[in-house]
């Protein structure tokens, strides 16, 4: 699916109008510009400058969105420029594979006289066809095409970088990862000196991190991995009385960082039903 945005100049210089200038932006399922299997004479300067910022709007039905923005250098090579290539790459809970946008300028540039007083073009968009997931990184390579040859430098890209917030935010809260933590069910009962600890995991999550504590001080922790599990069900042991006794759980996966958050539950230490009738009490 190839998706279409205009883009707008961004004109940084009040010495006088510069010409109209706007750039075609397509999603492209091409793994690299077509400019790579050809050899040039000239090539344009690096990108002069490039910005990423995480929209997030309020609203039940708003969704995140991207807006990559980047500055051309004016110079005696602006005219050598055929497009702009970007590449968008996710570390996240569903590492999604990278998304590519090819941006080609109309018209296209000519001498750098038709410039005069500027000394860089800037030009954005607002990416909307990719799904942000709670506390995801999303990195942009940007670079003008054509490119130099490797033995030259190669793409003289640019790259940044943000994180979105986790499920403490208020819309990240809506995404089904996050409704899927605040809907977990914890069942925490104890059978001799062992704490039996039983949930039901979920695909979204390769790990959960399993601590059993009396007040402050941790007596027991364990980390149990997922892989394709319906049911977890572990035993923790530990000593002394079963007062104050406190069980958290805390799903993640390999992105989330501090973003993944503890999940609790006191023990109720005059509970002596086993597990599964437990369960159906709760």
């Amino acid at each position: 699916m190839r998706s279409l945005v205009l883009l707008l100049l961004v004109h940084l210089a009040d010495t006088g109008p510069a010409p109209g200038r706007v750039a075609k932006c397509s999603r492209t399922q091409d793994l690299m510009p077509t400019e790579w299997y050809e050899v040039y004479d000239f090539t344009p300067s690096a990108l002069r400058d490039l910005d990423l910022k995480l929209n997030l709007q309020n609203g039940p039905t708003a969704s995140p969105s991207l807006t990559i923005s980047w500055s051309i250098n004016i110079d005696s090579s602006i005219h050598n420029i055929t497009g702009t290539w970007i590449e968008l790459n996710i570390r996240s809970l569903l590492n999604p594979d990278p998304v590519r946008y090819r941006c080609d300028y109309q018209p296209p540039f000519s001498s750098p006289a038709d410039y005069a007083g500027l000394e860089q073009l800037w030009f954005s968009f607002t990416s909307t066809d990719v799904n942000i997931e709670p506390a995801g990184f999303y990195k942009v390579d940007v670079y003008n095409l054509p490119s130099p040859p490797i033995d030259m430098g190669g793409k003289h890209s640019k790259a940044k970088e943000v994180q979105a917030p986790g499920c403490d935010n208020t819309q990240m809260r809506t995404q089904s990862v996050c409704s899927v933590l605040r809907d977990m069910d914890i069942y925490a009962v104890p059978e001799g000196e062992e704490i039996v600890v039983s949930f039901q995991p979920h695909s979204y999550y390769e790990i959960y991190d399993i601590l059993l504590q009396r007040n402050a001080a941790n007596l027991n922790r364990i980390k149990v991995q997922t892989d394709g599990k319906i049911w977890i069900e572990e035993r923790l042991k530990y000593s002394g009385p079963c007062e104050n006794l406190r069980i958290s759980v805390r799903p993640s996966f390999k992105n989330c960082g501090v973003h993944c958050k503890w999940i609790w539950r006191e023990i109720d230490c005059t509970s002596k039903c086993p597990i599964l009738l437990c369960m159906m009490q709760q």
